[in-house]
């Protein structure tokens, strides 16, 4: 299969696309051939070598969509649309930087969507954070108001488009008040249901939610894209379609 491999710590130009075995499937793990990533800033970090227990050379990737090519198990029919998102993928085991990808049946979450890859290829880790971030950090409430630093990110502008669901009264900007509580969230994917992931992919294909994506990359170009998100060139989330 095709992957982009970081061979080594250092810059974009480490990251090579090379021919590497297809994962062997084992029992609890399930193979996922991927069909979109979306790139994260902390993927960065890893490549720099700045990443405790990573070990190179390394297939990248906190995050992947794509359809179940097979499960042991016999949970997952084959061809099943699913995220994986996190859990020490691409960091700790290879990650979503390839054709396929292996990866533990706990980090898999199942949808259905008639929308495109570069599309779903943007929602995981930025649906998680997010959600995890109003939801179960900052618990937003009705009738309350949020701040939101950072508003004209990715995360930033979907966080402004998921509160709005919730706060009746929406105010980007405004002071800070006394005991006001401020997120430290810090989601892994067991913060992630797959209730809500299927309700935010069901808004989007409605039109009530709106993604900024903006750049979609492929395969052969995944060290161009660290260097347009290491620029800080992107003014929204960065995809990257495979095959």
């Amino acid at each position: 299969m095709k992957a982009a491999v970081t061979t080594k710590a250092g810059g974009p130009e480490v990251i090579q696309i090379k021919e590497v075995p297809r994962p062997e499937v084992k029992s609890g793990w399930i193979l996922i051939n991927v069909k979109a990533f979306g790139l994260n800033r902390s993927e960065i970090f890893t490549r720099r070598g700045e990443s405790p227990g990573v070990e190179f050379p390394r297939i990248q990737g906190i995050e992947c969509v794509g359809v179940v090519a097979k499960d042991p198990s016999g949970y997952y029919e084959k061809g099943q649309k699913v995220a994986a998102i996190m859990g020490g993928m691409g960091r700790f085991f290879d990650g979503g930087y390839a054709e396929y990808a292996l990866v533990p049946s706990e980090i898999v979450f199942p949808f259905t969507s008639t929308l495109s890859w570069d599309i779903l290829g943007a929602i995981p880790e930025m649906f998680q954070t997010v959600s995890g971030s109003l939801n179960q950090a900052l618990e937003i409430e009705p009738g309350e108001t949020l701040l939101i630093r950072g508003g004209t990110s990715s995360i930033g502008m979907l966080a402004c488009q998921l509160a709005k669901a919730t706060l009746k009264e929406f105010t980007p900007m405004g002071d800070i008040p006394s005991l006001g509580r401020l997120t430290v969230y810090m989601g892994e994917s067991n913060s992630l249901s797959r209730d809500h992931l299927q309700e935010f992919i069901d808004k989007i294909e409605e039109g009530a939610i709106e993604l900024n994506i903006d750049r979609v990359f492929c395969l052969d170009q995944v060290s161009e894209a660290h260097q347009y998100m290491e620029a800080n060139r992107a003014k929204g989330k960065i995809v990257v379609i495979v095959g």
